[in-house]
């Protein structure tokens, strides 16, 4: 007869397969919750990641793909921890399922927060800066449409470079390579100076000279480009228009630069052509009279009518030295002609008189011509209103330059 032993022994053993059953199906139940549970933690984190994106903008977009690097990274610890925690019970299963799950959710969460993908980013910036150009582009034709003044809206709106031919050896042969690369240098980017280049026999209504004269006013004076370019149109006016725009506000010592080609009188007619050429005189009285008085009433158009009337002008000719002396206690002012010397010249200034200086061929001109001698720096060289050129007006000049080239010095006060 069997011992009790061994026959509970022999009633266990078929116990085993049913055993071993019942727990692989409880593992399994487990492990397809756990992934269950996993994937629907990846669905609510895609969501959640998704909408912030679409509430907060473009740089949200990259936290959904860390979030799902981070709940991928989670799932797989939690798989883990299923397998490690089947041998034991279904209950420690979804125990380590619901941790793992909301593991994920805070990892996503906090990568969320703080991080970014490259792929992403990189989307941003190309929105980012399609976006910037068009609103670049919409600045651009608010800024046109609002310009306060044509000139604004010219510059806001500049047309391209003028293509016309330009013959270089034509101007060449008209006034010499080396005014013509300069007035090419200018044609390059300014499109009346290129104009001026492509169209040199538009200037010989007065002849070669004056050609000659005003082409070289437009490669040596940048400032003067405008007024040369529509001479053609504008030249021979009847009166100055004094509506036209100033072509400088530059004050020395309180005496206004006034210029022979400023666009109010320049196309006015004075002692046989354009007062642009001719009018140095005048023009000079006009800045001595506004300095010496204070006063604003004169021009230089008035000064080159009052030379006419009372005959200082001469055709081709210009104006006469007579117009200064004589004209002065008329202009409530009184004029002193001093000697060419240094000392005069230093003596004068000293005194506080504003100087009319008349200089011969040299630095200034190839015949004659006036300026306005305004002060002497500390150096000992002078300030000069030049009316022709806004250049040699904005620097000083040693007084043995100025000397070796000056016909006659006048010093004018207040009478």
């Amino acid at each position: 007869m069997a011992s009790p032993i061994t026959t509970w022994r022999k009633s266990r053993l078929p116990l085993k397969p049913i055993a071993i059953g019942i727990i692989a199906v409880i593992v399994i139940i487990a492990v397809v919750l756990i992934v269950r549970g996993c994937a629907s933690s990846n669905t609510e984190d895609a969501s959640s990641s998704a909408s912030t994106a679409a509430t907060a903008g473009q740089t949200s977009d990259s936290s959904s793909s860390t979030a799902s690097g981070s709940s991928a990274a989670s799932t797989s610890s939690a798989a883990s921890a299923a397998t490690t925690s089947s041998s034991t019970s279904a209950t420690s299963a979804s125990s380590s399922s619901a941790d793992a799950t909301e593991a994920s959710t805070d990892s996503a969460s906090s990568d969320a927060s703080g991080t970014s993908s490259t792929s992403t980013t990189t989307s941003a910036s190309s929105t980012t800066s399609a976006v910037s150009t068009s609103n670049q582009d919409a600045r651009n034709a608010a800024a046109l449409s609002q310009a306060s003044t044509p000139v604004q809206a010219i510059a806001l709106a500049a047309p391209a470079i003028d293509k016309t031919p330009i013959y270089e050896d034509v101007l060449a042969n008209l006034m010499g390579w080396e005014l013509t690369n300069k007035l090419l240098d200018r044609a390059e980017k300014d499109n009346d100076a290129h104009w001026i280049a492509a169209h040199p026999e538009e200037y010989l209504e007065d002849g070669s000279m004056v050609q000659y004269k005003l082409l070289r006013l437009a490669a040596n004076e940048g400032d003067a480009i405008a007024f040369v370019r529509n001479w053609p149109e504008l030249y021979c006016a009847d009166e100055p228009n004094y509506d036209a725009p100033a072509t400088t506000d530059r004050v020395s010592n309180g005496v206004p630069l006034f210029l022979q080609w400023d666009q109010r009188w320049g196309y006015t007619e004075y002692s046989g052509t354009t007062f642009a050429l001719t009018g140095c005189c005048p023009t000079t009285m006009a800045m001595i009279y506004q300095g010496v008085t204070g006063k604003r009433d004169k021009t230089p158009y008035d000064m080159a009518s009052l030379a006419l009337k009372d005959g200082y002008m001469s055709d081709l000719n210009g104006t006469g030295a007579e117009f200064l002396t004589g004209e002065a206690s008329s202009l409530g002012m009184a004029c002193t002609p001093l000697d060419t010397l240094q000392s005069s010249l230093e003596w004068a200034l000293d005194q506080g008189m504003v100087v009319a200086c008349n200089v011969g061929p040299g630095d200034f001109t190839d015949g004659g011509h006036y300026f306005v001698i305004t002060g002497i720096t500390k150096n000992g060289e002078l300030e000069i209103n030049d009316p022709f050129s806004v250049e040699r007006s904005s620097r000083t000049w040693p007084i043995q330059t100025i000397l070796n080239q000056t016909m006659g010095l006048y010093g004018f006060s207040k009478a």
